[in-house]
């Protein structure tokens, strides 16, 4: 990310955040301390705060620039208040300011302390700003990583569900394709034992059966058949678990919950998209990608934000957490690479959920994106399968800013391709010259 230049002779802020207050310090030009105290996150205190750092602009000759870790999201309401009154706000990374804890000898850790330390770590000239969103960007991640929370609500109710059934039930799967599909829990959630399957009507749960997977009788009754006999055998080789009764519709009743609230966030996802110009066609240029559905578009979208903030596509890996963490001291030099993880995980999960989509054998036995399946294919005959998935992630990454910086589609090209373009462009440049 373009780290921002910003003059050191003026003063500076520090602020350590916590849930209900946070600490302030200010350092002059000098690196003295000024002034140092705490604001409570009322109103009247938030006031009261805003008046002293005004009186100390006015006594120092310059407003302070204000220095910032990133929390969880208690940063943001002094973040508001600083932008919208006119101050300059760095927020970091909790893992720059952690870098110069351990420069004083004393071991000492508490807030007053840390608000100091932050406003120092300005003068060093090293920090790299997070990026914050604002308006429908910021809109847009929340929801979503709310969407990503929800989906995992999900597989762990679905998993718990399965364990359930697994213990009661044995062979329920048999009979249908996939435990969390609208019958199999339909079926559960109205005969959730194997005596409940085994005492139902069978013309009532044929058209269940029919109604729910909308297949007619045709498909509804042989699988009433088929659950009939799973259910005689599992009265046999299951346990008898009288609380299933219980537990396995109330399973069912959160994820059906879970889902209604998914399928309202992705109303809104498609809302927001929808009503902006930018996104909407950041969205669908993102979407010429092999393997970038509506979700990952919009969820890459909101966690990449401007792309003008990243100078290559090398700063937009490290963006991802997609870089090598290097180890070397003296003679030593690390062997085994790995990622250096210390960005968006958000972005780490939707990027390797497109690579897998992009690379791997779709189920009609061909790949969304031949020329990264072959890549792939390749890298796995010299690395771990981990380790060349990574390296897809890469090359995407490289794809995706690419189109967001360029503003073109996408276009499926071998390297044979792309080297025969880039060589026909140079010399168009030099007949050009």
């Amino acid at each position: 990310m373009k780290a921002k230049i910003i003059p050191q002779n003026i003063p500076v802020a520090g602020i350590d955040v916590s849930k209900d207050k946070s600490d302030f310090c200010i350092l002059d030009t000098a690196n003295k301390i000024f002034r140092r105290g705490i604001v409570q996150h009322t109103l009247d205190s938030m006031t009261a705060f805003l008046k002293i750092i005004s009186d100390a602009a006015d006594k120092l000759g310059a407003k302070p620039i204000f220095v910032m870790e990133a929390t969880a999201y208690y940063h943001l309401m002094l973040h508001k208040l600083l932008t919208e009154n006119g101050y300059a706000v760095i927020v970091i990374n909790p893992i720059q300011s952690g870098s110069i804890r351990n420069v004083d000898i004393r071991n000492i850790k508490n807030d007053k302390v840390d608000a100091y330390r932050l406003a120092y770590l300005y003068r060093l000239g090293k920090l790299k700003a997070s990026n914050i969103p604002a308006g429908d960007i910021s809109r847009l991640r929340s929801l979503c990583r709310y969407h990503m929370s929800v989906t995992d609500d999900i597989t762990e109710h679905t998993l718990r569900l399965r364990s359930y059934v697994d213990q009661s039930f044995p062979g329920f799967e048999n009979v249908f394709s996939k435990l969390k599909g609208k019958t199999p829990l339909a079926v559960l959630e109205k005969y959730p034992s194997p005596k409940a399957i085994l005492n139902a009507d069978e013309k009532e749960l044929a058209e269940l059966l029919s109604s729910v997977s909308r297949k007619g009788m045709q498909y509804a009754e042989p699988r009433v058949r088929k659950l009939k006999a799973a259910a005689e055998t599992a009265l046999k080789i299951g346990l008898d678990r009288p609380e299933d009764e219980i537990l396995i519709p109330a399973e069912i009743a959160v994820i059906h919950q879970h889902q209604m609230n998914l399928n309202k966030v992705d109303e809104e996802i498609k809302a927001v998209i929808k009503n902006c110009g930018t996104l909407k066609e950041q969205a669908e240029l993102l979407k010429t990608i092999p393997g970038v559905g509506d979700h990952s578009a919009a969820a890459l979208i909101a966690e990449i934000g401007d792309i003008s903030l990243f100078s290559n596509a090398k700063c937009l890996t490290a963006y991802f957490g997609l870089e090598p963490a290097q180890r070397q001291s003296g003679k030593f030099t690390g062997t085994r690479t790995k990622l250096s993880k210390r960005d968006s995980s958000y972005l780490r999960r939707v990027i390797n959920m497109v690579a897998v989509k992009s690379s791997f054998k779709q189920k009609n036995g061909t790949y969304a994106n031949p020329v990264l399946a072959e890549y792939y294919e390749h890298k796995c005959e010299q690395k771990e399968k981990k380790t060349a998935l990574c390296a897809v992630m890469r090359k995407l990454v490289h794809i995706i800013y690419a189109v967001l910086r360029d503003r073109k589609p996408f276009e499926l090209r071998t390297p044979k391709q792309h080297e025969q373009l880039i060589f026909e462009k140079n010399r168009m440049l030099r007949l050009t010259a």
